[in-house]
């Protein structure tokens, strides 16, 4: 239930799913993966303004996804596999598209998002399996990217969708133990870009209080109810066709060392992580000055105490972002 400008929104959700999926040895180190799930999704709204007016809305959606992998060992502890799959994002209703009546460009309700995922990679195990190495390159392709959308009427946005996305990368993540299992190495690197695809246009919101805040027509009020504000507003929407996706790092990577000390009474584990987070947009608009976040790292602490006669119980104690880094 949401209370909105005097409107009382009352939205009720109901999923159902039917899955089944198997896997065939067409050699036995060579299978095949395949899984398919049918998705239902179904929303329904009723809004009751201070009239008692009942402005009903609901979205439903069947989608189907599916998996399918294949995968071959080249040896007992290295194996290379390929993979397509298909996930998605139930759609929905836009509540605020009632705030303060109707939106002027946003939908009442949104569509399903599907990413659909090709993946091809490596995982293996050396040096009587103390050592792993598992690396993977993949290539998303989202159709109908949720994210949230700016309205030319005042607080009348909502959830839309960018109809095609495309977004790739590769990834690595090596883990070593040695010392008799006592001393654990673990880092992580991923490389990722994308784009939008063609074209599309959207209302910067920064761009949108800069008009509201010198056009005539926007001016004491004009916002909410204006025609001639919302068409300002309209014509200043910009293309973000080939911008890159929101919250997507160029580079994502960590550190991890870990040692276990024996203690009189049990077992103390410090462990120390690096964390580093390339540059990245914070909105789909990638607007400089505004959007571009820069790179940054974070230092993270860990003390873990088992003790040796309760192995149940644990103790640990945790510093996060050690060095004060915003």
């Amino acid at each position: 239930v949401n209370l909105v400008f005097g409107e009382d929104l009352r939205v009720s959700h109901q999923n159902y799913a039917w899955f089944a999926q198997g896997t065939y040895h067409i050699l036995d180190d060579l299978r095949l993966t395949g899984g398919v799930r049918v998705n239902y999704d179904g929303y329904s709204a009723h809004t009751y303004t201070f009239g008692a007016t009942n402005l009903p809305s609901g979205y439903w959606d069947l989608v189907p996804t599916w998996r399918g992998e294949l995968d071959y060992d080249v040896t007992p502890t290295n194996m290379v596999y390929a993979s397509a799959s298909r996930g998605y994002k139930p759609g929905g209703i836009n509540s605020s598209n009632y705030a303060n009546g109707k939106a002027v460009l946003a939908t009442p309700t949104f569509h399903t998002e599907t990413n659909t995922a090709f993946e091809i990679g490596s995982k293996n195990q050396f040096f009587d399996n103390s050592l792993r190495a598992n690396f993977a390159a993949f290539y998303y392709i989202y159709k109908n990217m949720q994210y949230i959308a700016t309205d030319p009427k005042e607080f009348a946005g909502g959830v839309e969708n960018i109809p095609s996305t495309h977004v790739w990368g590769g990834e690595a993540e090596v883990s070593y133990t040695a010392m008799e299992q006592r001393l654990h190495v673990n880092g992580t690197l991923s490389l990722e870009d994308g784009e939008v695809q063609g074209n599309y246009f959207a209302i910067n919101s920064t761009i949108q209080q800069q008009l509201i805040a010198t056009v005539p027509a926007c001016k004491f009020g004009g916002a909410f109810y204006n025609p001639a504000c919302f068409k300002a507003e309209e014509a200043a929407a910009v293309n973000i066709g080939g911008n890159q996706p929101a919250q997507l790092p160029n580079v994502l990577a960590s550190f991890a060392l870990s040692y276990d000390f024996p203690v009189p009474t049990g077992t103390l584990t410090p462990r120390v992580e690096y964390v580093y987070r390339g540059t990245f947009q914070q909105r789909i608009f990638n607007q400089p000055g505004v959007d571009s976040v820069p790179a940054y790292s974070v230092v993270n602490l860990n003390f873990e105490y088992v003790p040796t006669e309760d192995n149940n119980l644990t103790v640990q104690f945790s510093v996060t972002n050690l060095l004060d880094k915003a």
